[in-house]
């Protein structure tokens, strides 16, 4: 991966792709009816999942906000010549 682009890009697509899928999954288990004894575990799988898909799908589930911000760094400082007369 850290020598080809291609290849990086690929992988990074599939890891998406099954973070994706991998929603969906969630998504049915949502649908469908439970035992009592089992809302703590799906509770804790749903929450898993939600974590999972901020880290995988950042751009999309994110818990930050990203700002891309592109300013002028330069910083000029100048040193006058003249001299200010003395206010009396």
């Amino acid at each position: 991966m850290k020598d080809d682009d291609d290849i990086r890009k690929e992988i990074a697509d599939a890891r998406q792709l099954g973070a994706w899928t991998y929603l969906d999954s969630m998504m049915e288990l949502l649908q469908q009816e439970c035992e009592p004894q089992a809302v703590q575990w799906n509770r804790e799988r749903l929450h898993h999942a939600r974590w999972m898909s901020s880290k995988l799908l950042a751009g999309t589930f994110g818990d930050k906000i990203q700002a891309d911000v592109k300013a002028d760094t330069k910083m000029t400082i100048a040193w006058s010549s003249e001299v200010i007369p003395e206010i009396k």
